[in-house]
């Protein structure tokens, strides 16, 4: 028998309300919570898209670097430890509430997400590299132009970039797996298709470089064709139509090798990596153009993008490695509660306020600086409670078949008690730091010996 572990939609309103409220609170003393929070809904839609169809997930593929890249930006632009341990708490509470119906990703689709992190990190790297290069060598022309000319001048820097491009694309055409363009029963065909393809290939190439070496050797005694040669081995297009040859099959090479190695269907053409590395491609891609163009108009520098992609790179080898071992234990860890990952966030942005706070205020002062803590405490605790209640209704009911007057009881006396405890804890603590009072060892040991006690017996008079 399954058990239901969609939260009832009343009561998921209820914690969705108390979660943005204690995030609210939080962004008092800083407003990176709120931004947090923001970038955990992204994150969460994103990992989400992952499930479904082909195009869905290349499009969650293509999205995943942006998104990735506004996270890290935004942990870059915080400022102190406050700020960081704050949206750490909003992403991670905005995560929960992007699953906050605990429609969580099958196995399935965290395979996809795992994927994608780990393509995408691997373009990000790249992307990395070659900004910090174009910002080393002076500009994106000197580097294009060092790499137009990577082989050498004349016609051997030529006939280099050709025998490359002609490697790789052989090398495409090799690795690149027969199901990925055909049906398992003209699987023969195809092959033969694609090694007639190859020779052809093969044969071009070594009819190219014959013909432009025999042209070398007549233009040492024919002045026009030295001219013609001189002209063709310095063409700019010419070259850059062998380096786009050369980027292309590389990039089919590194395409066919990952699906080759991970093609788990034969009845099927359809295949979720290809979509997933393409998507990650175009998604980097795509991020490296806008970068470039933000460099541009001077917002950030070279080296400043360069920065950004290569933590994205090990923000997303990060996430690879906890995805990795998530889909490989999600059958004895089970999936998380998003009531009690609010809980968490929450908790954790308290006691990071708490232990940042180091003013000596008392009275009202301290009771103004504490109230904004307090409300995401109780926020926190509302949605504990709440959610609780949910799951038990989901178990024992059903989330489809619970009553909405039930939830709405318990949510109105939750709020109740979370909205007293505020002011309740608020007067405490302006009544202890007013008064101070000093006391003993014994009689402190007795006073939290009667406040436990107190707290034990009114939770066995409430059950």
């Amino acid at each position: 028998m399954t058990v239901d572990e969609r939260l009832p939609s009343t009561t998921a309103r209820a914690i969705v309300v108390a979660a943005v409220v204690g995030t609210l609170a939080l962004t008092v003393h800083d407003p990176m919570a709120a931004v947090g929070i923001v970038a955990g809904l992204a994150l969460a839609a994103t990992i989400r898209g992952f499930a479904g169809s082909l195009w869905r997930a290349t499009v969650a593929s293509a999205v995943l670097p942006a998104v990735v890249l506004g996270v890290v930006a935004a942990f870059g632009s915080a400022t102190g430890a406050l700020g960081i341990v704050l949206l750490l708490a909003g992403t991670v509470v905005g995560v929960a509430l992007g699953h906050i119906d605990a429609a969580w990703p099958t196995q399935s689709a965290l395979l996809r997400a795992r994927t994608g992190a780990l393509s995408t990190g691997i373009a990000a790297c790249i992307a990395a590299v070659l900004v910090f290069w174009t910002a080393t060598i002076g500009g994106p022309q000197p580097m294009l132009e060092a790499v137009l000319w990577a082989t050498g001048h004349g016609i051997a820097g030529l006939l280099g970039w050709i025998v490359v491009a002609g490697l790789l694309l052989a090398s495409g055409l090799l690795v690149v797996p027969s199901a990925a363009f055909t049906e398992p029963r003209r699987r023969d065909a195809h092959v033969a298709l694609r090694r007639l393809l190859l020779w052809w290939l093969v044969i071009g190439m070594i009819l190219l470089l014959v013909v432009l070496v025999l042209t070398a050797l007549v233009a040492a005694f024919v002045p026009p064709f030295q001219s013609l040669l001189e002209v063709i081995a310095g063409s700019t297009i010419v070259r850059g139509l062998t380096v786009v040859m050369a980027v292309s099959g590389a990039m089919l090479t590194v395409l066919g090798g990952i699906a080759r190695n991970s093609w788990s269907r034969t009845d099927e053409r359809g295949n979720a990596v290809v979509a997933v590395v393409v998507g990650s491609a175009f998604g980097v891609g795509a991020s490296a153009v806008a970068a470039g163009i933000g460099t541009r108009a001077d917002p950030i520098g070279l080296n400043d993008a360069a920065i950004l992609f290569g933590a994205s790179a090990v923000v997303l080898g990060g996430g690879w490695f906890v995805l990795w071992w998530y889909t490989e234990a999600i059958g004895t860890v089970g999936t998380p509660d998003p009531a009690n990952m609010i809980v968490a966030g929450l908790a954790v942005g308290v006691v990071a306020i708490a232990t940042s706070t180091d003013s000596a205020a008392t009275g009202v002062e301290a009771v103004r600086t504490a109230v904004p803590s307090l409300v995401a405490l109780a926020a926190g605790l509302f949605a504990y409670d709440v959610g609780r209640y949910g799951r038990v209704l989901a178990r024992e009911i059903g989330s489809a078949g619970a009553s909405r007057r039930p939830q709405l009881v318990r949510i109105g006396w939750s709020g109740v008690v979370a909205t007293v405890a505020v002011p309740v804890a608020a007067g405490g603590l302006w009544l202890a730091t007013v008064v101070s009072p000093t006391l003993s060892v014994p009689a402190t040991a007795g006073v939290l010996t009667a406040v436990v006690t107190i707290a034990v017996g009114a939770r066995l008079l409430l059950r």
